[in-house]
């Protein structure tokens, strides 16, 4: 179980670089489309790879929040196997003690 989060952590970090690199590449796309010195291929080409860029961030966006749902309910799951642990010796402990 513990190398399963560990995975899942390791697949939240890389999406959250991809989805810097992602925002990244939008500004910079952003920033060539303001340039006056485009030509009408060269904006067009440009408004195409910011639309994928933009779809690409969507999806990525989608996959994280999937991710941390996932890590979430792999933390409920801890939690409550630690809680009937601390359960099963606290009754342990109140009928050998009574």
């Amino acid at each position: 179980m513990a190398s399963q989060k560990s995975t899942v952590m390791a697949q939240v970090e890389s999406v959250e670089d991809d989805i810097k690199k992602c925002y990244h590449r939008i500004e910079t796309i952003e920033r060539n489309l303001k340039s006056k010195h485009l030509d009408m291929d060269q904006r067009e080409e440009l408004e195409r790879e910011l639309d994928n860029v933009k779809a690409l961030l969507s999806q990525q966006e989608q996959d994280l929040k999937k991710l941390r749902t996932e890590n979430s309910k792999t933390f409920v799951i801890a939690l409550a196997i630690m809680f009937l642990g601390f359960l099963a010796f606290g009754v342990y402990k109140i009928l050998t003690n009574g």
